[in-house]
């Protein structure tokens, strides 16, 4: 059901609330696993301190697992003629339908995430105290790395995404498969541009393909005079330049270009 191209704030945040009440039961459920996890977690930091690193890793993966999790969650019924229907029954437009979901599974998710893992070392650190007499690290949102972390998140949720819209069948081994072809071909073309531009300089460029914080990292032996000029302050801002280039290709082009592609294929699902 068509209902306007306009963007309303209280339809908006009405979408949200019914999402919210329809998968109460799921984020419950969802959230009680995760505090199983993290009690032990800080039950073994009351023994061994964890380090602020680990704090990170634990942030990073509740944001990336979880975040998938419910963006297929979300995103990946519309396929069921039954629930796809309800959804496009709803009286606000699609923009206003996609965008409250997208929000709920990526900025609303991560803000609750957090605030559940921080409260949770708070609580950890004052028993910890009372207890054992020891202290352990509380968990900082608000530290750079995390924030990192969770941009990254979002890119691989933005994947997901378009993935399970696009795709009817399958949808997550299909996704799976494309971002892996997706890299694999970014990796070839890259070693082919490293070794035309350094090919002199260096032997067996190849790229190794991660699933962690690094996508894929290139590597190589190089000569020691290249060595020493990327180890030089004139190699720092051509190193800058590309990191630079290379947030904004992922930030501002490659993940809205995922939203997009799964805008218009919900777009194409209308009646």
């Amino acid at each position: 059901m068509k209902f306007d191209n306009t963007f309303n704030a209280k339809r908006f945040l009405q979408l949200i609330k019914n999402d919210l009440y329809n998968n109460r039961f799921f984020f419950f459920i969802t959230a009680t696993a995760a505090l199983g996890i993290l009690l032990l977690l800080f039950l073994y930091d009351s023994i061994n301190p964890i380090t602020s690193s680990t704090h990170i890793a634990v942030g990073f993966y509740g944001i990336f697992l979880g975040g998938l999790i419910i963006t297929a969650r979300l995103f990946g019924n519309l396929h069921d003629e039954t629930k796809v229907v309800e959804w496009h029954m709803l009286p606000a437009s699609l923009l206003e339908k996609f965008s409250s979901r997208l929000i709920l599974s990526t900025i609303i998710y991560a803000c609750g995430w957090y605030l559940f893992f921080f409260l949770l070392s708070l609580v950890s650190e004052t028993l910890c105290q009372w207890l054992f007499g020891s202290s352990q690290q509380i968990f900082n949102p608000f530290n750079p790395e995390v924030l990192h972390a969770t941009l990254l998140c979002w890119i691989y949720q933005s994947v997901l995404l378009c993935g399970v819209v696009y795709f009817r069948k399958h949808a997550v081994a299909k996704t799976v498969l494309v971002f892996v072809l997706y890299l694999l071909l970014l990796g070839f073309f890259g070693v082919i541009a490293l070794n035309f531009l350094f090919g002199k300089y260096s032997s067996n460029i190849g790229f190794r393909v991660y699933f962690g914080v690094k996508v894929f990292s290139m590597g190589g032996h190089m000569s020691e005079g290249l060595k020493t000029f990327f180890q030089s302050d004139g190699a720092g801002s051509i190193i800058s330049t590309a990191n630079w280039l290379k947030h904004i290709y992922l930030v501002y082009i490659f993940m809205p270009a995922c939203w997009v592609v799964g805008y218009f294929r919900l777009k194409e699902m209308e009646f």
